[in-house]
């Protein structure tokens, strides 16, 4: 059986990664402050955590052959209901700014983390809430 096999299911498997990314933010932020959302563009925290968002959906729509394009138009769906309550123009430039982030090694090695992190947590492997909290811890003490 294969990682990510429970998507595999006949109907669309966008609702089943929606409810899955849903869960998996509740899960992964238990320990962080809610209002790091709030202030993405001044905040590097926020950039941070939506990376490892982005990251975690990202493979998730890999295991399931869901473009990039379609993969964006999900985070950005996800940045107006459930990762923020954004508006439509805020979570489209938002999603410039993660398209932008991801394309850098930076930007990279934290997707790479919540990809991880999501495998882990289906797996029964680990809790996500450690893992994005050590991710924040690592990245403030790299950019300060």
């Amino acid at each position: 059986m294969g990682i990510f096999d429970f998507l595999k299911k006949r109907d669309s498997p966008i609702p089943r990664i929606r409810r899955t990314i849903q869960l998996f933010e509740e899960v992964s932020t238990v320990e962080i402050d809610p209002t790091i959302l709030q202030n993405v563009e001044r905040d590097k925290a926020g950039i941070v955590m939506l990376l490892y968002m982005f990251g975690a959906l990202d493979i998730l729509c890999q295991s399931q052959n869901i473009d990039t394009k379609r993969t964006l138009m999900l985070f950005q769906s996800l940045l107006q209901d459930e990762l923020g309550n954004y508006s439509d123009e805020d979570a489209k430039t938002l999603i410039q700014a993660i398209a932008q982030a991801s394309a850098t090694p930076y930007g990279k090695e934290i997707m790479k983390e919540g990809a991880e992190s999501i495998r882990l947590w289906i797996n029964g492997l680990a809790l996500p809430h450690h893992r994005l909290s050590e991710t924040l811890r690592e990245m403030a003490g790299r950019n300060s």
